[in-house]
C-alpha cells in the first residue's frame, strides 16, 4: 500500500472509525500485557463525530478510503 495521505476527519468518517479501532486493538492481543486494550470497548460513532466537530481527529487514507485515525483533545 503506498500514497498514504493525512488529512482532517469528517462527519463522514465518523461511522468508518469504530470498525478500525477494533481493528487496531485486535493487534494488541499479541502483545504481553496489552492484551486487554483486544478486548476493550471502541468509541461509538457519535462520540467520533463530537471529536470531529472540535477539529480533533484525523484519519489516514490510501486508495481513498480510511485505514487509521488519531483523536486528540484540547486541554485549554
Amino acid at each position: 500500500m503506498s500514497g498514504i495521505s493525512i488529512r482532517l476527519a469528517t462527519v463522514d468518517d465518523a461511522a468508518l472509525l469504530p470498525d478500525i479501532e477494533r481493528s487496531a486493538a485486535k493487534a494488541f492481543s499479541a502483545i504481553a500485557g496489552l492484551e486487554w486494550i483486544a478486548g476493550g470497548t471502541v468509541m461509538s460513532a457519535e462520540l467520533h463525530r463530537a471529536y470531529i466537530d472540535e477539529g480533533t481527529v484525523w484519519v489516514a487514507t490510501a486508495e481513498k478510503r480510511c485505514i487509521g485515525f488519531v483523536t486528540t483533545a484540547i486541554l485549554w
